[in-house]
């Protein structure tokens, strides 16, 4: 897609949704602020004919009660009450006035028919009941003459007591009146409606139709939320069309007067404002449009002369001539900037088929030169090469025999520390040997005393051996005396009965007795038991202590041989450290000469690594310089293909 289609689409498409959503908005705003408007104006409306029909009934009700107040202390008789029932209904709108006596008898300023009495009217009744209030009644037709009419009625009071009730009635086709005329739109209407929602003023109901029972009570909660007492506006469906309605109380009466308009009718300014906007928007689109499509072909048309300017410009034809623009805005110093980058072009193809040229010759020059210089650094390196070869394996052999005497040295380092080794090894046991000596001789002493303890024991064991034979025998004459007692304190039982009365004491102590020698006998032969046992614990302990006291003397005796043993290690021991002390002198003398003579291997070692060092980096220079030279010839091979590249790329330019 070219740039002015695509220009278009990108502003075009913004531009008409911001203008259709311009539209859509004021559309919304004007319908919404028409319609406020508009249900203003029928509030408005209705609040303005709600406060004439209250300024009717107002007036009239304040003359009742001027009238009551001043009748409740003197009312006027005859002629006079007649001029001043005359004077109440003489008002735009009053049909009579009248007055009832609490005796039946009325008065008025028209008549009454024959056999009137008063206080059996509705308007006596309630304002009776209620002496401190003004009552308004609702409407009803009139019994005289059939035509609808309000009361407004009050009593007079006298110290509590009800003298009668003034009233005037208020004929319904007056308060018509004043709106009769009234037109709310083309096809809207004004109602007035009772407390029960009859019809105190419609075109063609009557005060005896109630707007909740029309078509069936199909309107019963449409007239409940317009009667409410408090000023409503809603929409609702009326016999299949929308309407909108407005409600305003009429003072104290309980009436309300209904504003009704078709939402169509309200709604027509509404679309018409609406029409109106969108053709103001397609006006100002159009023209926004066709502004846009100017400016974009004057900016399109010159960038279009570039375009085909920079095509053969890529096509290789300088010979197109670009005329200095006159416009000073960016376009035209695009067009100028374009001219001078065309002249800068021709110019620099121009130097540049000239320099290819030259690059060209020179680079040929170069290939040669340089492979000359490729054939003598590739001979150089050669004989370098050699030399270095050579070093190496000199290198190679100093480095063996520099290998071999390290070789020496460190088995010399083993021998001398394994040498090392032996020494402390020896010094060791010999330490050794002599902690084991003076151990052994502190056993000698342990074992010795151990003997002399053993020996004492077995004379303890011996002894208490003959201390429990004494106690056996002991234990033996005591069981003997028990015996004798007890046969003695038996005859002293005997002999005690023989006595009779008299030897009844020494019975009970004969008797105790033979019990006392009866537990003595027993514990006896308890502990004669127990004797018994231990005496064979002891002899057992004595033949162990015996067997022991001769093991003893067996351990003396050999650990004393272990001595002598031991005392002879020890000699063996100093001849070995002498031995091993001349071993180490020996190998003290063998390492100082290898140690020599690795020095010197390692410093003919050295010489001769220098000398393959300096040999591999002569040929690696040579190699270095063989490869530049090489590298320059490939550069300059590729030089000259380049420049015979750049001489084909600008030979497609024609000047």
């Amino acid at each position: 897609m070219k740039l002015k289609p695509k220009m278009l689409l990108g502003i075009g498409i913004p531009l008409v949704a911001a203008f259709l959503i311009v539209g859509f908005v004021i559309s919304s705003m004007a319908s919404s602020a028409l319609t406020a408007s508009k249900q203003r104006s029928m509030y408005e409306m209705g609040e303005h004919y709600a406060n004439a029909i209250d300024k009717i009934v107002e007036m009239n009700r304040v003359a009742v009660e001027t009238a009551t107040v001043n009748w409740e202390e003197a009312m006027p008789e005859g002629e006079a009450l007649h001029e001043a029932l005359l004077h109440m209904a003489d008002r735009p709108g009053v049909v009579s006035a009248y007055i009832g006596r609490a005796d039946g008898s009325a008065a008025t300023s028209a008549s009454f028919r024959a056999g009137y009495d008063p206080r059996e009217r509705p308007w006596y009744k309630e304002a009776a009941a209620a002496p401190d209030k003004t009552i308004i009644s609702k409407p009803y037709k009139a019994a005289s003459t059939g035509k609808p009419v309000l009361t407004i009625s009050r009593a007079i009071e006298k110290n509590g007591e009800v003298k009668g009730v003034a009233a005037i009635d208020i004929s319904l086709e007056s308060v018509g009146d004043i709106v009769r005329d009234v037109k709310v739109g083309e096809t809207g209407a004004l109602v007035i409606l009772g407390p029960e929602t009859e019809y105190i003023y419609h075109t063609k109901y009557t005060v005896d139709d109630r707007f909740n029972e029309i078509d069936g009570g199909a309107y019963k909660d449409l007239a409940a939320k317009l009667t409410t007492g408090k000023p409503e506006q809603i929409e609702a469906d009326y016999q299949g069309s929308k309407k909108f309605y407005a409600g305003v109380p009429v003072g104290e009466t309980g009436w309300t007067v209904l504003i009704a308009l078709p939402r169509d009718e309200a709604n027509a300014a509404v679309t018409h404002m609406s029409m109106l906007v969108v053709a103001i928007c397609l006006a100002a689109l159009v023209l926004l449009l066709g502004i846009t499509y100017v400016l974009l072909h004057a900016v399109t048309t010159p960038i279009g002369v570039l375009c085909s300017l920079m095509e053969k410009i890529a096509g290789g034809d300088l010979t197109t001539h670009l005329p200095a623009s006159s416009r000073s805005d960016e376009i035209g110093a695009l067009q100028n900037s374009c001219r001078d980058m065309m002249t800068s072009l021709q110019t620099m193809v121009k130097t540049t088929k000239e320099a290819a040229d030259h690059v060209s010759e020179s680079s040929e020059e170069l290939t040669a030169s340089s492979s000359q210089s490729a054939d003598a650094a590739q001979s150089a390196a050669e004989a370098v090469v050699v030399i270095a070869e050579e070093s190496a394996r000199q290198s190679t052999i100093v480095e063996d025999a520099t290998g071999k005497v390290m070789g020496v040295n460190d088995e010399m380092k083993t021998i001398r520390s394994a040498v090392d080794k032996a020494q402390q090894a020896v010094a060791s046991t010999g330490e050794a040997t002599e902690e084991g000596a003076e151990k052994l001789r502190g056993a000698i002493r342990g074992v010795e005393g151990l003997a002399d303890g053993s020996a004492k024991t077995s004379a303890a064991v011996e002894k208490l051996y003959e201390g429990s034979k004494n106690i056996a025998e002991i234990n033996e004459l005591i069981t003997s005396i028990a015996g004798q007692t007890k046969l003695l304190a038996l005859n002293a039982a005997i002999e005690a009965a023989r006595a009779g009365e008299q030897g009844k004491g020494f019975a009970v102590v004969a008797d105790e007795v033979r019990k006392l020698a009866e537990q003595s006998e027993q514990a006896a032969q308890e502990i004669g038991t127990v004797i018994g046992k231990n005496s064979e614990e002891i002899e057992h302990v004595f033949s162990l202590t015996k067997s022991q006291q001769d093991d003893v003397r067996e351990n003396v005796r050999e650990v004393k041989e272990a001595g002598e043993k031991f005392r002879r290690i020890m000699g063996l021991v100093e001849e070995l450290e002498g031995e091993i002390e001349s071993v180490v002198k020996i190998s003290e003398k063998v390492q100082k000469s290898c140690a020599e003579t690795a020095a010197a291997v390692q410093e003919i070692n050295e010489v001769s690594h220098t000398v393959q060092q300096k040999a591999t980096d002569v040929s690696a220079v040579s190699e270095e310089q063989a490869a530049s030279t090489e590298e320059i010839a490939a550069a300059s091979q590729t030089l000259a293909h380049l420049a015979e590249q750049l001489q084909q790329g600008v030979q497609k330019f024609r000047l």
